[in-house]
């Protein structure tokens, strides 16, 4: 059964923006999600920043440019 953000917004008595803020996180990269876990994404990466809108890419490359320290 699929549900739509709204829906699930209502049902949560929650905007339905920051709903879909938030379920993009469960398409996060394997590698974005190890980081997170490990402490090691960049120091500016926080909750409030991979919620803003727009801030993370479906593309799973960019997500781990734009989040994961570079690697020397």
């Amino acid at each position: 059964m699929a549900v739509d953000i709204k829906t699930l917004a209502d049902a949560e008595a929650m905007n339905a923006s920051y709903v879909s803020r938030v379920v993009r996180l469960a398409f996060l990269a394997p590698a974005v999600v190890d980081a997170i876990l490990a402490g090691t994404v960049q120091s500016d990466v926080d909750a409030n920043a991979m919620t803003e809108s727009g801030a993370i890419s479906p593309i799973w490359a960019e997500q781990v440019t734009a989040l994961l320290p570079v690697k020397s």
